[in-house]
């Protein structure tokens, strides 16, 4: 049996960080060495040079956020897998209602008051990880890339598993995991695509991450193990390349683990509605070769956000986008797919399940490259319908989406430059009919669908008390956004009642 190890650890600093609901959490900062059999399925590894034991050595950095007391917390282990060596966890979770995507602190604390333990280490080409090296066939050094992968897998592993390295230094969680569950957003959802489609989740028969909670995953995977029968020609073998490359569906992705006898892991994959038109997100669902829906398979939920855009930028100025940018906030409901996917996978209680956006063929049609290949001949883009105020159709509509004071819609231009961070649009309704009808709206106006701010804020709250009923809510967000749209209820016009 091949084998992985975690040779040495080493322990940097250790300091307070955050009281939380369950006790004093404290940062752990450090570095450790993992070896690996030349004979693992890495591409090029085996060209890497060796040590006097045979094996090849990697080095990489790591940060643990950790209840102070072993016995406190939930004792699940969260691995953050950093985009563009940024952690991610604290900007999906800990973000407050209105807030932005990337925090430079603890924020609300959530992940911390539930308990969580949160583990980083790199898996990309930066300072910090030390990949082994080969030479190329024109004479070049080349770093062993997917051995990242392996970084995780080893550094986790031994987290959940390891009392101590193989030099005795102890593990600094030894006994208090339970379970283990991952978190990606944007490029490092689809690098854990990757993880788990090249067999990288398992040591031996043991399944080293339970659950993945993947946000914005997009259509494709990290290629930096090429997929087979697709030419290199059609893809960028870079951390910034296109993000459309095989495989795409669940189904796919999951297929080889069950030929090579590995247990699939729970998955809770969140989407907005803005990558459907600027990340190709369709194939996710439909695959290159079809536009219908292929089968999810039962150990995976897709929960579309109608409305939502790739990131949060409140800012104006950083928008750079020719219509206002639509910043719906999806955090309420990147906290519920965390916790269901902690039940789930902690006593199988089973989350919400999937639901879509309606989508229909781009017209005109969009293929999925700039023209069709051989790789890809039938690859067409699905895009979302659209209701008679331009809104999406089905999905998990947020309350200020199902009781809407503006368009959600489409794309935001210009496409080449992505502006506000791949966004789509936000177009308000006219206050009154007057108004709508000097502007040629058709759309009807605010004072012509809502009797009263009282009216807007019943709505509102029966919106969110659905969502938190069918469990894609918290408790606590549930009351904060109930909260929101009585204030948002203000811009809502009095009806004048006639004498």
């Amino acid at each position: 049996m091949l084998t992985a190890a975690v040779d040495r650890i080493e322990i940097k600093s250790r300091e307070p960080f955050y009281m939380s609901k369950v006790g004093q959490y404290v940062r752990i900062t450090g570095t450790f060495t993992g070896t690996l059999d030349p004979n693992e399925r890495i591409p090029n590894l085996a060209k890497a040079a060796r040590r006097a034991d045979g094996r090849i050595e990697y080095s990489d950095e790591f940060t643990i956020f950790a209840p102070e007391q072993p016995s406190a917390g939930n004792h699940v282990l969260l691995y953050d897998a950093e985009n563009r060596g940024h952690p991610v966890s604290n900007g999906l979770y800990n973000s407050p209602i209105e807030g932005t995507a990337n925090l430079p602190n603890v924020g609300t604390g959530f992940l911390e008051n539930q308990g969580y333990t949160v583990v980083s280490v790199h898996w990309e080409d930066v300072k910090g990880l030390k990949l082994p090296t080969y030479t190329r066939e024109d004479g070049k050094p080349a770093a062993v890339l997917p051995v990242g992968f392996a970084a995780i897998r080893d550094f986790v592993a031994f987290l959940r598993w390891e009392t101590k390295d193989s030099a005795g230094t102890a593990n600094p969680l030894a006994g208090s995991i339970n379970y283990v569950v991952a978190c990606g957003q944007s490029q490092t959802s689809r690098m854990l695509k990757s993880y788990l489609y090249y067999g990288f989740n398992h040591v031996g028969d043991r399944m080293v991450i339970d659950g993945f909670q993947l946000h914005v995953g997009q259509s494709g995977t990290m290629p930096y193990i090429p997929p087979a029968g697709v030419s290199k020609e059609t893809i960028d073998l870079t951390i910034t390349g296109d993000s459309s490359v095989y495989p795409f569906t669940y189904q796919e992705i999951l297929e080889p683990l069950a030929k090579r006898g590995e247990k699939a892991p729970k998955i809770i994959a969140t989407n907005v509605e803005g990558d459907y038109v600027r990340r190709r997100l369709s194939l996710v669902r439909t695959g290159a070769n079809s536009t219908k829906d292929a089968p999810i398979p039962e150990t995976v939920r897709l929960w579309d956000f109608g409305g939502a855009s790739h990131g949060i930028i409140l800012q104006p100025e950083a928008q750079n986008c020719v219509m206002p940018r639509a910043n719906l906030d999806w955090h309420p409901l990147t906290r519920a797919a965390l916790v269901d996917l902690t039940r789930w996978v902690g006593s199988n209680t089973a989350p919400p399940p999937t639901k879509l956006l309606a989508l229909e063929v781009a017209k005109p049609v969009v293929y999925l490259l700039p023209a069709p290949t051989a790789d890809y001949p039938n690859a067409k883009l699905m895009l979302p319908k659209r209701d008679e105020d331009g809104n999406s159709e089905g999905g998990i509509r947020m309350p200020s989406v199902a009781v809407p004071l503006q368009t959600f819609g489409g794309w935001n231009a210009p496409l080449e430059n992505n502006c506000g961070d791949m966004s789509i649009f936000a177009y308000p309704f006219a206050k009154s009919k007057f108004e709508r009808m000097m502007k040629n709206d058709t759309r009807p106006s605010l004072e012509e669908r809502y009797s009263g701010p009282a009216d807007y804020a019943a709505k509102f709250e029966a919106a969110t008390m659905a969502l938190k009923k069918d469990g894609y809510l918290l408790d606590d967000d549930a009351a904060a956004l109930i909260e929101r749209g009585r204030e948002l209820s203000k811009a809502i016009p009095e009806q004048k009642v006639s004498k």
